[in-house]
């Protein structure tokens, strides 16, 4: 039996039920009288042929969609977002996600507004969010004179884990801050520390995110409250982007990418929304990592996903508790995330992390726990260049130009990738013909040391002017 998928008109198109009853018809045709009933041997390979033709018509399908999503533009992804019940946002203005530095009793109000440099215009703040220095984004706090003394002991508590440090001859406020605030940063990978006007600040390192704090007020003093603010940029025409390290003033600090604003949603980021939606759709949902993943890239915001299962019994080598799973997530609501986590992780297996939201079945309601994409502060200091006499040796604009080499291999960086001075070294080398050598150190604090900084799963290595330092400008 032959089946003319080619002729001299063009392509004929043949679905494979078509083909597939061809070849029963030729079958029937030469075995006489045959029963196709599901009892029937015969009966029988037809079921299990037409189950793997839905299944390949399925992955054919899912293919072509992709395929579909890539090239289409305009109406034609309009047309797929009909099908996946997603629709193109429409106006929407660009947001800005910064911490208020706040004093104890300090409040900031809807609709106050701030300026960010380098963009014209007002961002007003969304909602009234008053300080709480036991459940915020970041804490300054300073010792009490009267508690330094010899032989008292220092604690405070992050996220329900508590740091120690005993007093040292000489100690003063800030070295004792230094300390507790290190060891909260040694032991919990989503938190950070930065200088801010009003002494080092430890943070969570996503920026966004909240940690529990405790501590004696007999003593310490709480010298202002970090907490979260989502602003709006004043203006339906205009959509300017706010990043990490973006200056706004000392009271409000900008430690997370905000989002831009459009007229209404444009193809690039409609598609991204629409594959998440089709890879949702086609992955199983069960616990392990493709199906978690799908499940939360399909939440709306989520712009970043990662998953990490620890199948054993014992706490691996990252510290995962057994039989766990751990979610890296960027963007979306705490509980539209933990809601797709809870719909995913099949099993009951526990969740880590140091966010949480609330999700349910119905019936009962859960707390789920994921760790929100962290951003690691890095300092560079850049010393020692040499160059070449005979040519034309040190350029004029060396100091910038060494400046936009650093921030654009940080811009480079991939998640939970390292850095490394020698990298760095380099890349200068490479961008400035007449550099014969130069020390690039690097490190988490200021005046740094090292020549690598290791990066935590699910963070991401970023740095600003204020953390760059070249020898000689």
């Amino acid at each position: 039996m032959a089946i003319e998928l080619v002729s001299d008109n063009g392509w004929r198109g043949a679905r494979l039920p078509e083909i597939r009853g061809q070849i029963y018809a030729s079958l029937r045709a030469l075995l006489g009288n045959i029963s196709s009933d599901g009892d029937a041997v015969i009966g029988q390979i037809i079921a299990v042929s037409s189950e793997d033709d839905l299944q390949i018509i399925e992955a054919m399908g899912w293919i072509f969609g992709g395929f579909y999503l890539s090239q289409a533009e305009g109406a034609q992804l309009d047309g797929a977002g009909e099908w996946f019940n997603v629709t193109r946002y429409g106006m929407t203005q660009s947001s800005a996600r910064v911490v208020y530095l706040l004093k104890p009793d300090g409040v900031v109000t809807a609709g106050d507004s701030f300026k960010v440099s380098g963009i014209d215009g007002d961002w007003l703040v969304s909602t009234t969010e008053s300080a709480d220095p036991n459940s915020c984004t970041g804490l300054v706090l300073s010792v009490k004179g009267s508690a330094l003394v010899d032989g008292n002991t220092f604690v405070i508590s992050v996220n329900g884990t508590e740091y120690t440090t005993q007093f040292e001859a000489g100690d003063t406020s800030d070295t004792v801050i230094a300390r507790l605030y290190g060891l909260a940063i040694a032991g919990d990978s989503a938190m950070t520390t930065m200088q801010t006007a009003y002494g080092e600040m430890l943070f969570v390192a996503d920026g966004v995110s909240l940690a529990r704090f405790s501590f004696t007020a007999d003593v310490y003093d709480v010298v202002r409250a970090g907490m979260p603010v989502v602003a709006w940029y004043d203006s339906e025409t205009d959509f300017p982007v706010v990043g990490y390290g973006d200056v706004v003033s000392d009271d409000v600090l900008v430690l997370a990418n905000g989002s831009q604003g459009f007229l209404i949603e444009d193809d690039e980021r409609y598609r991204a929304r629409l594959k998440a939606a089709a890879a949702a759709r086609k992955s199983s949902i069960g616990a392990s990592r493709p199906g978690i993943k799908a499940s939360v890239q399909a939440v709306e915001g989520v712009s970043f996903c990662d998953v990490n299962v620890n199948r054993g019994i014992e706490t691996d080598v990252n510290g995962l508790p057994g039989k766990t799973v751990q979610v890296f997530v960027a963007g979306g609501a705490d509980d539209d995330v933990a809601q797709a986590i809870y719909s995913a992780v099949a099993g009951e297996a526990g969740t880590f992390g140091g966010s949480y939201g609330t999700a349910t079945d119905g019936d009962t309601t859960e707390t789920m726990y994921f760790t929100r994409q962290a951003y690691q502060s890095v300092y560079v200091a850049v010393s020692g260049d040499a160059w070449d006499a005979e040519t034309t040796g040190k350029p004029v604009d060396y100091f910038s130009v060494a400046r936009s080499v650093i921030e654009d291999y940080f811009t480079s960086l991939i998640v939970g990738r390292d850095v490394y001075a020698r990298q760095l070294e380099s890349n200068l080398i490479v961008a400035l013909p007449t550099l014969t050598d130069i020390t690039v150190s690097v490190g988490v604090s200021a005046n740094p040391s090292g020549r690598s900084v290791a990066i935590a799963d699910g963070a991401i290595a970023v740095t600003n002017d204020t953390f760059i330092t070249i020898e000689g400008e």
